[in-house]
């Protein structure tokens, strides 16, 4: 839910430029990824058949156990976990993205603020 708030007052009112448009834009496309990729479920490992579970546990050096349901669960607590670590992931990554954003366009603003007392000056 605060990742949804955090969704919606990403964007910022500034100079309607290209630029600032253009990074709106983008913005709200990473928005729609980030809430996209937020609603997804893991794989669901029951609906694997034998031979793809076994390799799915082989690459994560899980010993079988010969039963599909045990074998099942203990894939299936990767794989949830697994999930879990790559939406981390991707939130502190957006959120690494809006910050740099935001610094730019303040900065941006900064700048141009100066130029327009230095004008005045002048």
């Amino acid at each position: 839910q605060d990742m949804i708030q955090l969704l919606s007052d990403s964007n910022i009112n500034g100079n309607d430029n290209n630029q600032l448009q253009t990074s709106r834009n983008r913005n709200k496309t990473d928005n729609k990824e980030l809430l996209l990729l937020l609603q997804q479920k893991p794989l669901n490992a029951t609906t694997l058949n034998p031979s793809t579970l076994k390799s799915e546990l082989e690459k994560r050096n899980i010993p079988p156990r010969g039963f599909f349901y045990d074998d099942a669960k203990h894939l299936q607590e990767c794989l949830d976990r697994e999930h879990e670590e790559y939406i981390e992931e991707k939130k502190r990554e957006w959120i690494e993205a809006l910050v740099a954003t935001r610094k730019e366009r303040i900065e941006k603003r900064r700048r141009e603020w100066m130029e327009k007392e230095m004008e005045e000056e002048r």
